[in-house]
């Protein structure tokens, strides 16, 4: 299945339920119940997801346009929810076609524990709380899918849309910091027992406005590669104007019997 030329993706700005969870989190009782009966789809970004969303978008123009000589991407789509579409619009590039709102890049799915606190999730369905600290890959909330349901399906179907219709070509999608990261495990497959360190890992955090890039172009020759084979994940608003991010290169590894044994043994028995 062939994939665009250049993939960027890119999270959505500080959102004002961003900063009010991050205050309740610190036990800032401001969680109200106007932010809980808001739809998630329907929050609008602070001043300060306006501005990182502006800083994103002139990165975007020096280190990957201007960078790779492109005048714009060929196709550009961005999450229906709020925050995301207030996001691409602040980005300011140049359009070749206008934003598509395309539900397959919408936010993953809480279902039952949407707009609840932590401590109410915790406390209504303490199996699951458990189960999220244990198994974040495949953990699913209730009512709600998991990081590899996310990848399976609509994840996948993105990628099926590019092939048939911008195979050769650049495509940007604004969205959310899980769709981010569901697009990691669908491209550079890590284990389970890897993802469970990413899930914990500051490097693989996704921050507000974080973009990543991913290229079938070599950064280094300029040679062409049948699949995506180069990427990099950089914050714009907390780096310098001219850093321009880390390219590393993945490949979907192939194990051999003795290392699919050795994969196993990094988990310990329960029985003797």
């Amino acid at each position: 299945m062939s994939m665009p030329y250049h993939f960027v993706l890119v999270r959505h700005g500080e959102s004002e339920a961003n900063k009010v969870r991050e205050a309740a989190s610190k036990g800032d009782a401001s969680y109200t119940t106007d932010f809980m009966e808001r739809a998630d789809s329907h929050h609008r970004l602070t001043p300060k997801g306006v501005e990182q969303s502006e800083v994103a978008g002139k990165w975007i123009q020096k280190h990957i346009l201007d960078a790779f000589d492109l005048s714009t991407f060929d196709r550009s789509y961005c999450s229906p929810f709020v925050r995301a579409a207030e996001t691409a619009a602040h980005l300011q590039l140049p359009l070749k076609q206008g934003w598509r709102l395309e539900y397959m890049v919408r936010e993953r799915d809480f279902g039952d524990i949407e707009g609840i606190t932590k401590e109410q999730f915790e406390q209504i369905y303490p199996q699951s709380a458990q189960k999220r600290i244990i198994d974040p890959l495949f953990w699913k909330p209730p009512g709600g899918e998991s990081i590899a349901e996310l990848a399976e399906t609509r994840v996948r179907e993105m990628y099926h849309t590019f092939h048939r219709e911008v195979a050769e070509g650049s495509v940007i999608v604004v969205s959310h910091g899980l769709f981010l990261l569901a697009n990691k495990l669908a491209l550079e497959q890590p284990t389970p027992l890897d993802w469970g360190q990413w899930a914990t890992s500051e490097a693989q955090k996704m921050h507000n406005c974080q973009i990543l890039h991913y290229t079938r172009i070599n950064p280094k020759t300029g040679e062409v590669s049948p699949y995506v084979r180069w990427a990099r994940s950089i914050c714009p608003w907390q780096v310098a104007e001219d850093e321009a991010g880390e390219w590393y290169e993945f490949t979907r590894k192939k194990y051999t019997n003795d290392e699919l044994l050795s994969y196993a043994q990094k988990v310990s028995h329960l029985l003797a």
